[in-house]
């Protein structure tokens, strides 16, 4: 049966079967980073994007509520980030073209932050029009506790916002006279049962018809799209009718747009565009099954994987990156003042680890020295990071010897059919590294280089691109592989009253998004009575040719109202972070964009 559930454990097993028995003993040495590129000079400046462009956090009641399902009555509302331009009157409905996104798995509104800015500063000052951004927050983001991290965002340095969040999060230290009552599990989030694939969709309508209520109007001023999963969420409003009246197509999604558009994702009728990207639809039996055992919790009703990934793990990010933001290049200390949970260790085990069967020997995580910017390339580059749906192409280490990890790579690239295609999914293509030198030896580890990050700018220059060891003769990168800059990246992980990763995603979200290219959808509640309802309107794809959909350079679209963009270099995130202001970056989504819906707004 392909379900969320049996892929995790089949993830798990997997993992499992990497470990071969190996003669562990500890190096230090190996190729070190060379000298970096003098950094480039940037087209136009944050502040110039400021002085722009107004975001603003817009909540509205949701579609349907759940505090009667027991749900804090906050869960009744969606919020979503709107960016405008402030030169503009405020009426969406007077704007050129109108977008709303939709995140991916464990990922949240500010995953659009960057991108969001950017399309409103570009398409004003190069095509003189007016463009709106609504990226939107699914329900269950308003679970997250972040006052402390809010409050951390408040302070001048790092060792303030350190102290806060390390005393909030982890030592009942109160801010503003409130105390954290810890990460929820799921047997406290029964009502998440209810969070799937109805309520997301149901939601963009609310969003929609608050922001333009004229139903002429949005049919030809806004689009509809998202990043990875947000795709499939596409798919399914353009098959979707409000009313669950297929006769009504009023309130057919497909004419609630003027076009569609995604982000590393595929487009598409749900019967084609999921499968592939998602396993194909459960038998209705097992459908009913897998809701059966999300209801009684017998499994975790947010996506949840013991020693591994957590609410904690989740909500990581957001913490490294404003002390990041503070001090960049100062020495990240704050793992070791917390204490550890198994999914922590796991986490941080897996990510700066050589051999798989050492995960718990010396030299761990902690051994290493790295600076605070850092800590955030190490959990989202796609030389570093383990798991294919966070990466980034944001930079490399630099300061000390960096090695390939094994076996991942050699097994990876050596394994054939269903397991192998699974296995890139999970780990992504590019070689996975790590820092070799925590220390001269066995006995006086924690005793390294300390580690520094080289943004892509200090890794390629347009006339020398690889990023090589003092030799010359290792290449461990090239400019050509690194389209994102960790410092909007990092800006984006915290900034402002949301934040990018979802702390509670729920497992029911992921049941569904399968489901909804079942025939027996309309019989629980997913309203899919327009199944080729994506072709009726045009759409971009701009996908990353190392991201998740497996789109080669020259591929076709899928069909015929369709165009798609492959981006070199592009793994999964980094569509919505690709450096357009900086001179050596190609430009594969945001003008493309604003040129497709300025060409299909009417």
């Amino acid at each position: 049966m392909g379900s969320a559930r049996n892929r995790s454990q089949w993830s798990g097993l997997l993992l499992g079967a990497l470990i071969a028995p190996t003669v562990w003993s500890y190096s230090p040495y190996g190729p070190v980073p060379g000298p970096l590129k003098t950094p480039e000079a940037q087209l136009w400046t944050r502040q110039d994007v400021d002085a722009v462009v107004d975001v603003s956090y817009v909540t509205i009641d949701g579609y349907e509520p759940v505090s009667n399902y027991g749900a804090p009555a906050a869960c009744d509302k969606v919020s979503f980030l709107r960016f405008r331009n402030k030169a503009a009157d405020g009426n969406p409905e007077h704007a050129d073209a109108d977008l709303l996104m939709v995140p991916g798995v464990l990922e949240g509104a500010n995953g659009f932050d960057f991108i969001g800015r950017q399309l409103v500063y570009i398409t004003g000052k190069e095509y003189g029009k007016n463009l709106e951004v609504w990226a939107m927050d699914r329900r269950a983001n308003c679970l997250e506790d972040l006052t402390g991290l809010h409050a951390a965002e408040q302070t001048s340095t790092a060792e303030q916002a350190q102290n806060i969040l390390t005393g909030y999060y982890y030592f009942h230290k109160p801010v503003d006279g409130k105390t954290f009552a810890g990460f929820l599990t799921s047997k406290q989030l029964p009502f998440l049962y209810y969070f799937g694939m109805r309520q997301t969709t149901q939601d963009m309508f609310a969003i929609i018809r608050r922001m333009v209520p004229d139903a002429d109007v949005r049919k030809k001023k806004v689009f509809v799209g998202g990043h990875s999963l947000g795709g499939i969420h596409t798919s399914a409003f353009l098959s979707w009718n409000l009313m669950g009246d297929a006769s009504q197509t009023a309130y057919a999604g497909y004419n609630w747009c003027a076009g569609a558009f995604g982000f590393d994702t595929t487009i598409g009728p749900l019967a084609t565009s999921t499968n592939g990207f998602l396993p194909p639809p459960p038998s209705e039996e097992g459908y009913q099954k897998e809701l059966s055992l999300i209801e009684s919790g017998k499994i975790e009703r947010e996506v949840y994987v013991p020693g591994l990934l957590g609410p904690e793990v989740i909500a990581l990010p957001q913490a490294a990156a404003v002390l990041a933001e503070r001090d960049p290049d100062g020495e990240s200390t704050v793992l070791a003042q917390i204490p550890h949970s198994p999914e922590l260790n796991g986490i941080l085990g897996f990510l700066n680890v050589r051999h798989l069967d050492a995960v718990t020997k010396p030299p761990v995580f902690e051994d290493f020295r790295y600076t605070k910017q850092a800590l955030v390339g190490l959990i989202f580059d796609d030389n570093f990071s383990p798991l294919s749906l966070l990466q980034a192409g944001l930079g490399f280490l630099h300061g000390g010897s960096v090695v390939k990890k094994l076996p991942l790579v050699e097994t990876v690239s050596g394994t054939q059919g269903e397991i192998g295609a699974l296995l890139t999914e999970l780990l992504g293509t590019q070689p996975h590294y790590v820092a070799a030198n925590a220390g001269p030896n066995i006995r006086h580890l924690g005793q390294g280089p300390l580690y520094h990050w080289a943004r892509r700018d200090e890794i390629g220059s347009l006339s020398e691109p690889d990023y090589t060891d003092t030799t010359g003769l290792v290449r461990f990168t090239y400019l050509g592989n690194e389209p994102s800059d960790i410092r909007d990246f990092t800006t984006a992980l915290h900034e402002g009253p949301t934040n990018l990763t979802e702390w509670y995603f729920p497992m029911r979200l992921l049941v569904d998004s399968m489901a909804v290219a079942g025939d027996y959808a309309t019989k629980y509640g997913l309203d899919i009575d327009y199944p080729d309802g994506p072709t009726a309107v045009p759409s971009l794809l701009m996908v990353g040719d190392q991201g998740l959909t497996g789109y080669k350079i020259g591929d076709p679209p899928a069909f015929p109202q369709q165009q798609l963009i492959v981006a070199p270099g592009f793994t999964h995130l980094d569509p919505m972070f690709e450096a357009v202001n900086s001179p050596s970056q190609n430009d594969y989504v945001m003008r493309p964009l604003i040129q497709f819906v300025l060409a299909h707004a009417h």
